[in-house]
């Protein structure tokens, strides 16, 4: 998550927070955006920040974990009092803490992808990826343009388990022939044999 703060607040330095997930697992997300952030703060601060105020730009990696998403967006709104929060990478921890910018009057600036992010929509709350469901049409689509039937879901969590497969659901009458599969399974995960 970042925090940016302008003129909104006059004595303070213009501050900008991004709580990654710079470890695993969300790490190929976090670092990335951590890394794009930095390299924004600096460009900006160069031109003179914001109405020539600097750009602080405070990093805290929660690790994909909604526990430390909270203490980081309860020190970031009430302690470090930013402007804005910018992340976090997982819909996860994003969920944990809407309220909390909600109700602290920070903007809070997803970079996750479910849509009960913004639904119902939010004063503060927005979040820059397309939706879950945007993802599943354009997979129907090319299925549909390759003649493929049959594919297999993989999701890295449960709650992205269960978005996706109410996504298949409830998109597949429009967007599927009547022939596509339905049915999920769980599989135990596979262990090494014991030689």
């Amino acid at each position: 998550m970042r925090g940016l703060d302008d003129a909104r607040a006059g004595d303070r330095d213009d501050q900008d927070w991004r709580h990654s997930g710079r470890d695993r697992p969300a790490a190929n997300l976090g670092g990335p955006e951590a890394r794009t952030l930095e390299m924004l703060v600096q460009e900006i601060n160069k031109k003179g920040g914001i109405k020539g105020n600097p750009v602080e730009l405070i990093i805290k990696d929660s690790s994909a974990s909604p526990e430390k998403a909270i203490s980081f967006a309860k020190q970031l709104i009430d302690e470090e009092k930013v402007f804005a929060i910018i992340g976090p990478s997982t819909s996860g921890e994003t969920m944990k803490i809407k309220t909390l910018a909600e109700d602290g009057k920070t903007i809070l600036l997803s970079c996750a992808a479910a849509e009960a992010i913004v639904k119902p929509v939010g004063k503060y709350v927005f979040k820059t990826p397309q939706n879950d469901s945007h993802a599943v049409r354009k997979i129907y689509d090319q299925m549909k343009k390759a003649g493929i039937s049959k594919i297999a879901w993989c999701p890295a969590t449960r709650a992205l388990a269960r978005r996706a497969r109410n996504n298949w659901k409830n998109l597949r009458p429009s967007t599927a022939s009547p022939s596509w599969p339905t049915r999920s399974t769980t599989r135990k995960p596979l262990t090494s044999p014991r030689w």
